[in-house]
This record gives C-alpha cells, sequence and structure tokens, in this order.
C-alpha cells in the first residue's frame, strides 16, 4: 500500500495543477501576444499524471507479480 502513495501523490498534484492553470489569468497584449504567465502548470500537470499512470502500471504488475510467486 506504501507504493502506491508514490503513484497517487503525482495525480493529485497533476490533477491540481491542471485545474489552477484554469484559473490562471491571460491576457493579450496590444500587438496580439498572448501573456500567460503560468503557462508551465500546463505541461508540468500532465507530465506529473504521465508519472503517476507509468507508476500506478508498474506498481500493479509488480504486485500481482508477488501474488502469482506467494501462492
Amino acid at each position: 500500500m506504501k507504493k502506491m502513495i508514490f503513484a497517487v501523490v503525482p495525480l493529485v498534484l497533476g490533477i491540481i495543477l491542471l485545474i489552477a492553470s484554469k484559473f490562471a489569468p491571460v491576457t493579450v497584449q496590444d500587438n496580439g501576444m498572448i501573456d500567460e504567465p503560468y503557462f508551465f502548470l500546463t505541461p508540468v500537470g500532465a507530465l506529473l499524471i504521465f508519472v503517476s499512470v507509468v507508476s500506478l502500471i508498474i506498481t500493479i504488475i509488480s504486485n500481482a507479480k508477488q501474488g502469482i510467486t506467494k501462492k
């Protein structure tokens, strides 16, 4: 169960970052350029979710292998 914490924490952080990026202020400058100061939240959130999914898959596979070898 402790291994699941390493998979769930990045998932929660990634979701929080993606939600926060939606509430970040976005302005359009006079010359038409978009000024998005918190743009980094979107790729970092997506990366954390990806890491979490990979970690969950590895944890589930390792738990399944341990369950098979114990029987």
